[in-house]
């Protein structure tokens, strides 16, 4: 059973970038010598600019929302995916490989010893005038950094070298610092423990 994964966003298929670009065709094709369609077109270059920026703003979190490819019990494998981190589990071998970043390496099962998963959110400064708005803004992005860093599902494992391995999670829907894609993240934390407890204890063959 593979999960239905989501699509890939196009920049190019925003119904914003579309009015841009209607708005700016219909005001190229209407200029002449003796109307003003063309100070309004140049005038449009303005708000497009912003309009443009929300968009691929958006398209980005739409890309993040659609990295992570999911494959429940695939002919007897079961993985996670976003970005570059990883885990496969086989249960024909009886083996986890897990990846995080240029490392990866192989566990057998009785090499496990833990699993859990963590969320960090919080921490952002509201503000409501501009200058503290403007004072804020790196502040929070740090933070929402940080945040999406520090969370994720760890596992250890009995190895000296990697004791402590961290594989990364995103919403499928929404953005992670939101309530909705904190609930979609835990949903999907949660269906990983569920599935390395029957996996790994050796319910699931």
């Amino acid at each position: 059973m593979e999960i239905k994964n989501l699509r890939q966003p196009s920049f190019f298929r925003s119904f914003r970038v579309w009015i841009v670009v209607g708005v700016a065709l219909y005001l190229y094709l209407h200029i002449t010598a003796d109307n003003k369609a063309k100070d309004v077109l140049i005038l449009w270059c303005i708000p497009s600019f912003f309009i443009l920026l929300s968009a691929y703003v958006s398209y980005l979190y739409k890309k993040l929302n659609a990295s992570t490819i999911d494959k429940y019990d695939n002919n007897g494998t079961w993985s996670h995916e976003f970005k570059d981190s990883k885990m496969l589990l086989d249960t024909h071998t009886r083996k986890l490989t897990l990846k995080n970043g240029k490392r990866e390496k192989t566990y057998s099962f009785d090499q496990v010893e833990k699993w859990y998963c963590q969320i960090e959110s919080g921490g952002e400064i509201v503000a409501f005038d501009l200058v503290s708005i403007l004072g804020a803004t790196g502040h929070n992005q740090s933070i929402k950094h940080n945040n999406i860093e520090n969370s994720g599902f760890f596992i250890r494992v009995n190895d000296i070298e990697f004791p402590t391995w961290q594989i990364k999670f995103y919403p499928r829907e929404g953005k992670f610092h939101h309530l909705k894609g904190i609930k979609d993240t835990e949903e999907q934390l949660q269906r990983w423990c569920r599935i390395f407890d029957n996996v790994i204890n050796g319910e699931v063959k």
